[in-house]
């Protein structure tokens, strides 16, 4: 608990802790009173002795910090010396009056007397009221008020939170005879730190490496600040991105994508082939869906996908829905495939329109290939949707509106959510990537720094 520490750490410190005694219990750990720890990290026993303990109880900012009174007591382990500063006046004071331990003492501040050192024998023994004898210290303590109330008594209301000392003690800064302040935050052991905890979970020997810690946390947090300014500022999808995904997932980001949706939709046109006119793909587009007719007595759904770098539309069994799509070999069969299945029970032939805008914007033709390219349903981590679901097929709901049909229950149902997109962030907001846009990598990345 109290090995030597780095260098840049003095010998003596101090820090808070809170206090331990049932009158905390029930209480927010920073609203318990506050206690501080005063020790070596050298294990120097010569602390011990009474100029030190002198030097904290008559220290100026400890007196407009504890304005009324705290209890000092020696802790002395196999590991080292150290004093433990205690405000818990009711919690701690009634326990040492009633033991009238000669060698407790409590110091007593205000402006009119100064600094006055009270024993707790010498208290417990001068009292001549007859609680101490019939009820205890405790009954007198939580009785009515007496002009022959000791002088402990007197001060119970005087109470100090940890919560409150952490406000005003700065790190590495703050001095009290002598010590120095570290703040709780770098004695405590494992990842996650508690502000406040109780004088037993503190661990001196854990200031260098957390001070480490904390150090590499500033850095991290300078380069993430440095990052959101410069290369954030320069990613079309900026907005969702900083919607839906927390600052942790945002560290790891290795950079922007293209700056505006036109370079993207640039991007995924120049590395996927549309080999349809505008007209045929409105038309494919419009009988995208699940088949009326049954095709070799299974339920299939006409869908695109992307393969080879080249988009093609086929059909997919959605009762088999991880198997891979059946590519038509051209427009012509997809037409005579679409003319013969997609009839009613009568026979007649089923018409659709699309009522798309001819020539079709180059945004949808490139969402359009974004969405083929999945074939899982998207998953956010705590979120709603944790299970992936298999791709059945991509349909046109309205205008410029695409969004994919995901299977459940083995094929056997379509699931009640789809995935909808109408631009390139549409699509990022569900899946959080792309398949054909590229992130440019930072100067300021993680991957770069670390």
């Amino acid at each position: 608990m109290l090995r030597k520490t780095q260098l840049e750490t003095p010998d003596k410190v101090f820090t808070l802790a809170t206090a331990h005694t049932q009158r905390a219990y029930g209480r927010a750990d920073g609203d318990c009173p506050l206690i501080l720890i005063f020790t070596s990290l050298s294990g120097d026993d010569s602390i011990g002795n009474n100029e030190t303990r002198e030097a904290i109880l008559r220290d100026k900012y400890l007196q407009e910090l504890i304005q009324g009174g705290v209890i000092i007591e020696k802790d002395e382990t196999s590991e080292g010396t150290c004093w433990l500063v205690n405000n818990d006046i009711e919690g701690e004071g009634v326990a040492n009056l009633e033991n009238a331990d000669p060698n407790s003492a409590l110091l007593m501040y205000s402006p009119e007397t100064g600094v006055k050192e009270v024993n707790f024998h010498d208290v417990y023994y001068s009292c001549l009221l007859p609680h101490k004898s019939i009820l205890g210290c405790r009954k007198c303590f939580d009785g009515e008020e007496n002009p022959a109330d000791c002088i402990i008594k007197k001060m119970k209301t005087d109470l100090v939170t940890a919560a409150e000392a952490f406000e005003k003690l700065k790190n590495r800064k703050t001095m009290i005879g002598g010590f120095t302040y570290i703040s709780p935050k770098l004695t405590g052991d494992g990842d996650f730190i508690k502000t406040f905890r109780t004088a037993d979970e503190h661990y001196f020997d854990n200031i260098g490496p957390n001070s480490e810690r904390v150090q590499n946390a500033i850095k991290e947090r300078t380069r993430f600040n440095r990052f959101e300014k410069s290369a954030c500022s320069q990613c079309f999808i900026v907005k969702t991105c900083e919607y839906q995904r927390d600052r942790m997932a945002r560290r790891f980001c290795p950079g922007p994508y293209p700056k505006t949706p036109g370079d993207a939709v640039v991007e995924v046109l120049n590395k996927v082939h549309i080999p349809f006119t505008d007209e045929e793909l409105s038309y494919l587009l419009a009988y995208s869906g699940e088949v009326p007719k049954r095709y070799n007595r299974c339920i299939y759904w006409t869908t695109f996908g992307v393969e080879d770098q080249v988009l093609k539309f086929g059909i997919h069994r959605r009762t088999q829905p991880w198997s891979n799509i059946s590519y038509f070999n051209g427009m012509a069969e997809a037409e005579n495939f679409i003319e013969k299945y997609f009839v009613r029970e009568n026979g007649s032939f089923i018409e659709r329109q699309t009522h798309l805008p001819i020539p079709l914007h180059p945004e949808m033709k490139a969402v359009l290939i974004e969405l083929s390219s999945h074939d899982r349903s998207p998953v956010h981590r705590g979120k709603w949707r944790h299970t992936t679901y298999p791709q059945v097929g991509v349909t046109l709901r309205y205008n410029s509106l695409l969004e994919c049909h995901f299977a459940m229950d083995s094929g056997r149902e379509v699931a009640w959510f789809t995935a909808e997109a109408s631009t390139l962030e549409g699509v990022y907001s569900n899946w959080e990537y792309f398949h054909y846009i590229n992130q440019a990598e930072h100067k300021d990345s993680r991957s770069r720094r670390w």
